[in-house]
């Protein structure tokens, strides 16, 4: 049983780390208003602005790799120490968009399985429904590479392993007539 200064320590780490990611954000924003500005201004082509994420499409299967970790579903509320949710957005979806629109290719799938792995540094077990992937699916949808994030759209899978390079890697494929044959 955890102790009351167990509890308080770890309130404190808690937040601590949401300041913190809020911070990272914030100077992520700002940063990418300087890159526009730039766009703007004629001197970077927007294909060449900063993103912390990559993809690859080789005809069947996008990739993209994000490098960061989606917020547990608790921090994406709003209060003062949460992590605004528009500063969330503005980096999943901002990020993930921009690193489709650079493959210079439409991408386009008619029922996808979008299979999102985490690869986290921390020993500690996750839940699964507890991360905030809404962000992914809907900058999939925003990009067109999937016509909606519903049941008839695609189908999630989520799936996490441990790591020293921490980052989220989503794998996109046209979904499998017989699913389950294909994963057993």
């Amino acid at each position: 049983m955890e102790s009351l200064a167990e509890r308080v320590i770890s309130q404190k780490m808690h937040d601590i780390y949401e300041q913190a990611e809020k911070l990272k954000l914030m100077i992520w924003e700002a940063f990418e208003q300087e890159q526009d500005m730039l766009v703007w201004a004629k001197q970077i082509h927007p294909n060449d602005k900063y993103s912390d994420a990559e993809a690859t499409f080789d005809g069947k299967t996008l990739r993209i790799t994000v490098k960061d970790l989606p917020p547990r579903k608790t921090e994406v509320k709003n209060s003062s120490t949460r992590v605004p949710n528009r500063l969330l957005k503005a980096y999943w979806m901002g990020n993930i968009v921009s690193a489709i629109k650079k493959l210079n290719q439409k991408v386009k799938f008619n029922k996808a399985l979008c299979i999102i792995k985490l690869i986290s540094p921390t020993h500690k077990n996750w839940d699964v429904d507890n991360r905030a992937v809404s962000y992914i699916l809907n900058a999939l949808r925003i990009s067109e590479v999937i016509s909606g994030d519903d049941w008839k759209s695609v189908s999630l899978l989520l799936t996490g392993d441990q790591g020293n390079d921490p980052r989220t890697e989503i794998t996109v494929l046209e979904y499998p007539e017989d699913v389950i044959n294909s994963i057993i």
